[in-house]
């Protein structure tokens, strides 16, 4: 369990100081103010004063098409080029000079 966090609900409501988040396993199993309740058996206490926890931040900044190549935008159908299964090949970048 971690106290004395400050949490922010990532759902617009003010930061919530002096919280205590409880962990079972990879789950969190209860959110509550600092002091309110008891200490679970068996529980690892962290110290959270002055830290801050926030919601998982998903990377949903997605490219669907590839701006550097020479002749302009290429669009990239997502199951070609195995694009979702391993990384595409190196692309040559505009600014690099061009063959004589």
């Amino acid at each position: 369990m971690i106290e004395g966090i400050t949490l922010i609900d990532g759902e617009g409501g003010a930061p919530r100081a002096n919280t205590t988040i409880v962990i079972a396993g990879e789950r969190i199993a209860g959110v509550y103010a600092t002091g309110t309740r008891g200490m679970p058996p068996g529980a690892r206490v962290i110290g959270g004063r002055g830290l801050f926890a926030i919601p998982g931040l998903i990377d949903s900044h997605v490219h669907l098409t590839v701006p550097f190549t020479r002749t302009g935008l290429e669009v990239i159908p997502p199951l070609e080029r195995g694009a979702l299964r391993r990384e595409l090949p190196p692309r040559e970048h505009a600014a690099d000079p061009q063959p004589g």
